[in-house]
């Protein structure tokens, strides 16, 4: 079993609130994805997360400092599995996405295509990932499902509020098919 947190909390939440649920999960044996950000964020790593998923801008904001280049990056997303993390997404954007465990990295490019609307993009990484681990639970296949690489990609193009086939979600500004023109990198 799989147990998503993500967004903020409302202001009366305890800022331990997601590190309670992590640790009830783990409990019961399920594993915990984190997708927020500040204290909450730094709170459920120390549980021990099966996955933390920020973005950019939050890996900077947890070491206060301004984080260029990949290999910053990566270094950073190092730092959070030191914390307690198992597993680390990191969205950056059209400039792709970082996975980072102890064993490996990997690098996704982004999807060269121009979104309608980013709104969800992180929450659909993560559903991608979370699909992606399902049915394999070997990070070492690359490439993954169809799905797993769009998410990784950091971008959805939302089409309105119903649900879209994959290959409609990836065609460009032209109406031609993005996702053989992605890339993944292990290194």
């Amino acid at each position: 079993d799989i147990v998503v947190l993500s967004g903020s909390l409302l202001k009366n939440v305890p800022v331990d609130f997601y590190k309670k649920i992590v640790d009830i999960a783990r409990e019961k044996g399920a594993k915990a994805v984190i997708d927020t950000s500040g204290a909450p964020l730094k709170e459920a790593i120390s549980a021990g997360v099966f996955l933390v998923k920020p973005n950019l801008l939050e890996l900077s904001q947890i070491f206060k400092v301004d984080i260029k280049g990949l290999s910053e990056v990566k270094e950073y997303a190092r730092k959070l599995l030191s914390m307690g993390a198992k597993n680390v997404l990191v969205s950056m954007g059209d400039k792709g996405s970082i996975f980072v465990n102890e064993n490996m990295s990997i690098y996704k490019e982004a999807i060269k295509c121009k979104p309608n609307n980013t709104v969800g993009a992180g929450d659909a990484m993560v559903a991608g990932f979370i699909k992606g681990y399902i049915e394999r639970e070997d990070f070492m296949e690359v490439p993954a499902p169809k799905f797993f690489r769009m998410t990784l990609g950091g971008y959805v193009r939302l089409m309105g509020a119903y649900v879209v086939k994959c290959d409609e979600v990836v065609k460009n500004e032209k109406g031609e098919s993005c996702m053989e023109k992605s890339y993944v990198r292990v290194y």
